[in-house]
């Protein structure tokens, strides 16, 4: 995965044709920073990515962390308790 086109702000999702979970804050050669919803920031690698482009950032869920995947689980949280 080369990250030499993705750019700040793009949406990141969990999986293709989810809700958008957060979006990349910053770009470096190796790592992407990500800032998921009520959670805060998180370090990407390569690895992690499954696909970018069309500004969406799709993970490779498999590849995580239990707790970057349980904070993805609530990352809309706080949407759902306002309604």
């Amino acid at each position: 995965m080369c990250f030499g086109n993705i750019t700040e702000d793009w949406a990141v999702f969990a999986h293709d044709g989810d809700v958008s979970i957060g979006a990349v804050r910053h770009i470096r050669a190796d790592t992407l920073i990500v800032y998921i919803k009520n959670f805060g920031d998180v370090t990407f690698h390569k690895r992690d990515v499954a696909r970018a482009s069309d500004g969406k950032v799709v993970l490779q869920p498999d590849c995580l962390s239990r707790e970057v995947l349980n904070a993805i689980t609530h990352a809309h949280d706080q949407e759902r308790e306002r309604t």
